[in-house]
């Protein structure tokens, strides 16, 4: 009876990532993604919204990162790719939490998600017909990933507010 319960158990988390990589599991803007992963459909996601937002970093806002973060080695082009991840995604997530608010699961690396905001922007566009799921199953373990919190904790309120106040290129290192 045990070991029917721990396979059962094994099938069951097996389900939802099994799920993630339906065949043209998700569409979004009128492209189809063989993975409901929202780590793949998330970065399209957030590539169309800044640019239709106009919340791309500017030149200055990348420039004074670069000198918050210079890279070991100047000929890696690590180090620019980290300065404009670090960048979009802070802007992202600052923009989508001013406008749903919620939840802000909080990065060591200062990178924090406005969770519950990016659930929220998100069904908004599948509202729109702009995000689609081949079935119920897919959009439950999609939604689930994006709501689970992952990171360094979990706040709301004025804290979640804070994590936002100030942004990366801003920070004045302590010395």
């Amino acid at each position: 009876m045990a070991g029917r319960r721990t396979w059962r158990a094994f099938i069951g988390m097996l389900v939802p990532v099994m799920v993630l990589w339906a065949a043209d599991a998700v569409r979004f803007l009128g492209k189809s993604y063989p993975t409901a992963d929202p780590a793949v459909v998330v970065q399209s996601f957030a590539r169309h919204y800044l640019r239709e937002n106009g919340l791309e970093p500017t030149a200055d806002e990348l420039d004074r990162l670069r000198r918050r973060f210079p890279s070991p080695r100047p000929e890696s082009r690590v180090g620019d790719w980290m300065v404009q991840l670090i960048a979009t995604h802070f802007k992202l997530q600052r923009a989508l939490y001013r406008k749903h608010g919620g939840r802000v699961a909080l990065s060591a690396f200062g990178t924090h998600t406005a969770v519950d905001a990016t659930a929220a922007e998100l069904k908004l566009l599948e509202k729109q017909g702009k995000l689609g799921f081949t079935d119920a199953q897919a959009r439950e373990a999609f939604y689930r990933a994006i709501t689970e919190a992952p990171g360094d904790g979990v706040v709301k309120g004025e804290k979640a507010a804070a994590a936002f106040a100030v942004p990366p290129w801003e920070i004045v290192p302590e010395r």
